[in-house]
């Protein structure tokens, strides 16, 4: 097919039609643009007006039918485009992207698999296949991209796997940086992961020791205060009163009691410990 353009073969002189119909209303207009509207010519003037009207409507109605009558033929000519021009190359392009793609990624796969194998070898030779992992994020393996090239950045990958595992062998808790880094692959935030985990776990004995500590004296201050306020023995004295010996019906009696809380600050608990004593009530601990 040769680059001409396509060119209408006939051109509508609807263009020239419409600029000297236009000329003629300037003409008529420009004899009643000055003219004055007195009662006398009102009706001429009108008629002016209604015959424009109508020439106007008349213009309107062959408008439409010539835009029709041309349209129609070139919707015939734009579906004719769509189907045998627009619809036609780009499914020829479609299909041609489709063959070089599936080409293209053949050629990517057998570059990435040669790759891979001397990847592995080379991850073997260093003793870190355990950490050569594939595919690598940062290579970026295209078509354009020399083997030469894709294998110097795998060395460079391998080499920098050596020397974070030399590095994390020199530090205290290599055992567990080394777990952080297999999950990163990233030996300085692995090394800063544990030593992080290690001071939050020190702080975290610290704290429990100062707790337990608290607690202890806590649980001591309680006991000493309890043994303080245990009964003491009453001593009887010169001028005791004698105390008469119960009846026959009050010794029949049983010792009652009642268990209970005692709420309140220290010397509040004290004021009851005393009127206790001072009421000779019997009374002991009770196990929290």
């Amino acid at each position: 097919m040769t680059n001409e353009i396509i060119k209408i073969k006939q051109l509508p002189v609807l263009e020239e039609q419409f600029n000297a119909a236009g000329a003629e209303v300037d003409k008529r207009l420009a004899v009643v643009a000055d003219m004055i509207v007195t009662d006398d010519n009102r009706k001429e003037v009108k008629k002016i007006r209604a015959d424009l009207n109508k020439e106007f409507r008349a213009f309107e109605e062959q408008y439409k039918k010539i835009k029709t009558e041309v349209l129609e033929p070139w919707q015939k000519v734009e579906a004719a485009y769509k189907e045998n021009i627009k619809e036609k190359y780009s499914k020829a392009d479609k299909t041609l992207k489709t063959r070089i793609d599936e080409i293209e990624n053949e050629l990517k796969d057998e570059k990435a698999e040669k790759l891979k194998q001397w990847y592995m070898e080379y991850a073997a030779a260093n003793n870190v296949s355990a950490y050569a992992v594939w595919p690598v994020p940062d290579i970026k393996i295209g078509l354009s991209e020399s083997d030469k090239k894709l294998r110097d950045e795998a060395k460079a990958f391998i080499d920098q796997i050596v020397s974070d595992l030399e590095l994390i062998g020199t530090q205290e808790h290599s055992a567990e940086i080394m777990a952080e880094y297999k999950l990163s692959r990233n030996a300085s935030a692995a090394i800063k992961a544990v030593i992080d985990r290690k001071e939050r776990e020190a702080k975290e004995r610290e704290a429990a020791k100062e707790r337990e500590a608290a607690k202890a004296e806590e649980m001591k201050r309680e006991a000493e205060f309890l043994q303080a306020a245990q009964p003491e023995a009453i001593a009887p004295t010169v001028d005791a009163p004698t105390v008469e010996a119960p009846t026959v019906e009050q010794a029949a009696q049983p010792e009652q009691y009642i268990a209970f809380k005692v709420y309140g600050s220290r010397e509040a608990m004290k004021a009851v410990i005393e009127f206790m004593r001072d009421n000779n009530i019997r009374f002991e601990q009770i196990q929290a």
